[in-house]
């Protein structure tokens, strides 16, 4: 039984020294948001902003978001699991090994988000601490002074190795009502288009 212990840890060592040599890589190459993971962003915001968010929120005038790419532990090791196998279809054949990977490998540290992103309404980039001092007490006074729908959460961008399908986990929170999402998206023609979700949470 030892000799076969062994013999699976001497197997199972480069695979794992790999994987961790991976991870590191990702992480520190990844110093900055790329210009991808903007186009991204756009697509998520322009399609939420345009085609959800105005049933309980109306015609807002701006958005809110989060300076700070979003890190959740929780999220990664708990909902990963259970949410991924329902992102499933005949385009994505679920979402590859790979964008998963850097899904969760680029998520380790928060990124500063600049002005970058485009889509159809005005916003305005708050740091995480001062979304933490709207939130709950006075996240309704800062949203009626910019009649603003709330804020948005964003966690960075996992690709494929074509860089074909992106992953992306986004949160909505607007005071009593919100959500959270997994987006996988799909490159076509130049244009990143959302294929399939798979909602998390909601209010």
């Amino acid at each position: 039984m030892t000799r076969r212990r062994l013999l699976t840890a001497l197997l199972l060592a480069p695979i794992l020294l790999f994987g961790l040599g991976c991870c590191v890589g990702l992480i520190w190459s990844s110093t900055e948001i790329s210009q991808d993971e903007y186009a991204v962003y756009s697509a998520i915001l322009e399609d939420y902003f345009d085609t959800r968010a105005s049933g309980h929120e109306g015609n807002p005038d701006a958005v809110l978001i989060r300076s700070q790419t979003a890190v959740d532990w929780n999220l990664t090791q708990s909902t990963l699991l259970l949410i991924m196998p329902r992102l499933s279809g005949p385009t994505t054949e679920s979402a590859p090994f790979w964008t998963r990977w850097t899904w969760i490998a680029k998520g380790f540290l928060e990124k500063s988000i600049e002005r970058r992103i485009k889509f159809g309404l005005p916003y305005f980039l708050l740091p995480p601490a001062e979304l933490d001092e709207y939130e709950p007490e006075h996240s309704m006074a800062i949203r009626e002074q910019l009649h603003a729908a709330g804020y948005v959460r964003l966690t960075r961008v996992g690709f494929d190795l074509e860089k074909h399908l992106a992953l992306v986990y986004f949160e909505h929170i607007c005071g009593l009502c919100g959500g959270g999402y997994f987006f996988l998206l799909e490159k076509t023609d130049g244009s990143w288009k959302i294929i399939e979700e798979a909602m998390t949470w909601v209010s």
